[in-house]
């Protein structure tokens, strides 16, 4: 009997994980939505089937990628609905339906199969770990250590031109490596 009641630190503290997370699921909705109150319409109702399920989460502990993945096909919904009921009479109608699949097709392409940040986390690390010594050597700087061009320009001894294309580099690579991913790292705050 022991052994089937569950501690307090393995229960789902749904008001917790809203806290955190509501404001970071309502800017990727808005990202792909376009709309503010669309978005906290789409937020509010996965909140509330997350909240339905608490008790699934509290056995398997993948209440983030739930959020991810309702997220995700709940605002596919709304652009798929938008597609829909969009009457293409005008030239700027076609470029609103233009406008809506490219967000649909984005978003349906977006990874959402992840059990917590930490899979993101290793995601991102092996990333910047494939950039070549230097370059990796140069967004480390920037961005873990928060250097600014010139800091990192004089800690290497090399010039702020060299600090910059090490970047644009860096960027490049990581937005192909991470590509289906993009916009969770907004949402995550990274």
């Amino acid at each position: 009997m022991q052994k089937h009641l569950k501690s307090a630190s393995t229960m789902f503290d749904f008001d917790t994980f809203y806290v955190l997370w509501y404001t970071r699921a309502k800017h990727f909705a808005t990202f792909y939505l376009k709309d503010e109150e669309a978005a906290k319409d789409v937020v509010q109702d996965v909140f509330l089937k997350l909240y339905e399920r608490c008790p699934l989460f509290e056995e398997t502990h993948s209440e983030i990628g739930y959020l991810f993945i309702a997220l995700k096909h709940a605002c596919l919904s709304v652009l798929r609905q938008r597609l829909h009921t969009l009457q293409c009479t005008s030239v700027e109608t076609l470029t609103d339906r233009q406008e809506l699949r490219l967000y649909e097709s984005a978003l349906a392409q977006t990874f959402t199969e992840f059990q917590d940040e930490t899979h993101l986390q290793q995601r991102i690390e092996n990333a910047i770990n494939q950039l070549p010594p230097r370059c990796k050597e140069i967004f480390i700087l920037r961005k873990f250590h928060h250097l600014s061009q010139k800091e990192v320009a004089q800690t290497l001894a090399i010039s702020t031109h060299s600090v910059e294309t090490q970047m644009g580099i860096a960027y490049a690579k990581l937005r192909k490596t991470l590509q289906n991913i993009r916009p969770l790292l907004v949402l995550l705050g990274l």
